[in-house]
């Protein structure tokens, strides 16, 4: 049977489930994963066999605290799916860039699914396992909310350092052997970490770090950053002290 429970509401009382819902975990846990993953890509509520949120949710929770780091991982994925499937038309009539939205979203699911895998005690995320869709929104609320907080405390500077060009990123590049928790875990750090620059830090990166292009150059025909995206040389330098300082508080803060 499912375990029970831990969270309480405002009165003080255990949320509980929906008897049906409680049925569904006892016929879906003793099913193999993969075949769960796989039935549970039906989007269709209407559809026969169709799986609830709250049960994918429970049965993914589940593998990761008890270490059946593949199982998690395939429902892990699956469950991401729905996710976004169910967030896209909300934050698609928010202001700014949908996809970022989404993504940002995502990745503090993630981190919230993997915090809690690590930690058999742990009982956040009670509550979307009771009114799934209800407990998603007002956490996409929550994150949109201190999204803009933090935005708003954490400008650009655009004072002139040093002109230091690397950013340490070797200890994100290894991900072999790690489980289905770690994995999710490390990709929400990935996706925080970059969601901290702004759009122009982002473009000067992957021109700078991915593609090659330098900074400046005394070729005169020679492309560079400055060229292609029409900034000063100073204002580049600047650009790129500023998304190394954020990439380096984001590492010391895991």
């Amino acid at each position: 049977m499912p375990r029970p429970l831990t969270r309480r509401n405002a009165e003080g009382e255990i949320y509980k489930r929906l008897s049906t819902v409680d049925d569904d975990i006892a016929q879906w846990e003793t099913v193999d994963a993969k075949i769960v993953a796989s039935t549970a890509e039906n989007l269709d509520y209407r559809a026969g066999g169709y799986i609830r949120h709250e049960v994918l949710l429970h049965l993914l929770r589940i593998a990761g605290k008890d270490r059946r780091s593949d199982d998690f991982y395939a429902l892990f994925q699956v469950f991401m799916a729905r996710v976004r499937h169910l967030i896209r038309p909300w934050l698609a009539r928010r202001p700014g860039n949908p996809d970022e939205l989404v993504m940002e979203t995502c990745s503090a699911i993630a981190k919230l699914l993997a915090e809690d895998a690590a930690d058999p005690a742990s009982d956040e995320v009670d509550y979307f396992e009771v009114r799934f869709a209800k407990a998603l929104y007002f956490f996409v609320l929550d994150r949109l909310e201190e999204n803009e907080r933090w935005y708003s405390m954490h400008q650009s500077s655009e004072d002139l350092v040093d002109n230091s060009e690397f950013i340490d990123v070797t200890s994100l590049d290894d991900s072999r052997g790690l489980t289905g928790p770690e994995k999710a875990a490390l990709g929400a750090q990935i996706i925080r970490a970059f969601h901290a620059l702004s759009d122009e830090e982002r473009s000067i990166l992957e021109l700078r770090y991915l593609k090659g292009v330098k900074t400046s150059s005394k070729d005169a025909d020679e492309e560079t950053i400055s060229k292609k995206l029409n900034l000063s040389e100073r204002t580049i330098r600047n650009r790129l002290t500023s998304a190394t300082k954020k990439l380096s508080k984001f590492k010391e803060r895991q």
